[in-house]
Parts: C-alpha cells; sequence; structure tokens
C-alpha cells in the first residue's frame, strides 16, 4: 500500500492516487483592470490607458476575435496585464459598468429597422 505525502493535494479512488496540480502564481496573479482603448496600432494592437495613467499594448483575447467585436478609440474595456512584461496586456472583454455602443439598453431593440414586418394584403 503506497501512503501520500500529506503536504501533497491528492485523491484516492479505485486503488489510484492522483495528485492535484496546484494552481500556478501566474494564473493567480490575472486580475483584469478597466481602461480605456486610445488608439489602434500595427500588427492588431492596440493602446490602452488604464486608470492610474499608464499606457499599455494590448491585443483582444481570442474570445474577443471570435465574437468579432470592433473596438476603436473611446472604448471601454478590461485588461489583463503581462505577468513577463509590464507594458503589454491582453483584453478580456468589454467593461461591464461603462456604457458600450456595442450592448442595446435593456428597453431599446439592437435593430429598430427591423421593428416587425406587416403583410400588406
Amino acid at each position: 500500500m503506497v501512503i501520500a505525502n500529506p503536504s501533497i493535494p491528492c485523491r484516492v479512488r479505485s486503488g489510484v492516487i492522483r495528485i492535484e496540480a496546484s494552481p500556478s502564481p501566474r494564473s493567480a496573479s490575472r486580475a483584469s483592470e478597466p481602461a480605456v482603448v486610445v488608439d489602434r496600432l500595427p500588427n492588431r494592437m492596440l493602446s490602452v490607458e488604464l486608470r492610474d495613467g499608464a499606457r499599455i499594448a494590448v491585443h483582444a483575447s481570442g474570445s474577443m476575435r471570435i465574437a468579432v467585436i470592433r473596438l476603436v478609440a473611446g472604448d471601454a474595456v478590461l485588461v489583463e496585464r503581462s505577468p513577463y512584461d509590464a507594458g503589454k496586456g491582453r483584453i478580456v472583454g468589454l467593461d461591464p459598468d461603462f456604457p458600450s455602443r456595442h450592448r442595446a439598453a435593456p428597453n431599446e431593440q439592437r435593430h429598430p429597422s427591423i421593428d416587425r414586418v406587416e403583410i400588406q394584403p
């Protein structure tokens, strides 16, 4: 019988000991910060200004590219800074606390031109 080290998190199921990986410090330090898009840069990069006044170069995350969200100057976004370079980061989404041109108001329709089609007899 194998006894696991109590300092390592593990689970025993059907006689197999599985060692669970602890979260990496790199992923634990990822916190998103609000920022505003200032300018577009070459190679799909954007320049954003953080609340503390720092400007960093960022790229859009894969999910934002798949959703085809076009970002222009003045858009409020959430940014994750790179743990390796303080001047770079990644846009992870739109800032939910800031009104955006990408979202319709709760009582406003997204496409007012497609209100209702009435068929004339």
